[in-house]
């Protein structure tokens, strides 16, 4: 994954599937200035009758809360 990071510039757009929404990834992409649209993991539950920002029919922007559980990837401070 690193080479991948590396390659990616301020101002870059990622598009990745589903199977790409990890926490780590989707929370600190954008600290460098990457956008990341990606669909939701299958596995997570949606409840669109409260999104953040609504678009149109099954498309609206949502906020992701950090789990409670401290990462394993991530300092305290990082996360």
């Amino acid at each position: 994954m690193k080479e991948a990071w590396d390659a990616l510039r301020q101002g870059d757009v990622l598009l990745v599937d589903r199977a790409f929404g990890d926490y780590v990834n989707l929370a600190m992409l954008p600290q460098r200035g990457v956008d990341v649209v990606a669909r939701m993991h299958g596995a997570r539950k949606i409840d669109f009758r409260r999104p953040h920002k609504r678009f149109g029919h099954g498309d609206a922007l949502f906020k992701w809360r950090k789990a409670y559980q401290q990462s394993d990837i991530l300092t305290p401070e990082d996360g």
